[in-house]
């Protein structure tokens, strides 16, 4: 079995700035939808709509155990990404 590849010291800080990054651009992403759709609250609502849609989509128990067998499938191999 391939050894398992421990992260380093900069791997938590490196998570926690895309995490702030991808918060900071939702936010970013509501203000710009709340003053384009600021006079049509139907579309403001539509637009939270599709964001829950989406984020209904990313959560999806399907999507996380294909991610895990192909996890496993690539530590079993010992395949190397390129880089």
């Amino acid at each position: 079995m391939a050894a398992k590849r421990q992260a380093g010291p900069g791997a938590d800080a490196s998570a926690r700035r895309v995490l702030w990054g991808l918060g900071a651009a939702n936010v970013a992403a509501w203000i710009w939808a709340a003053a384009a759709f600021g006079g049509a609250p139907r579309l403001l609502g539509m637009a939270g709509l599709a964001w829950l849609f989406g984020l209904r989509h990313a959560m999806d128990s399907q999507r996380f155990s294909t991610i895990a067998v192909l996890r496993i499938w690539l530590e079993l191999t010992a395949y190397v990404c390129p880089s």
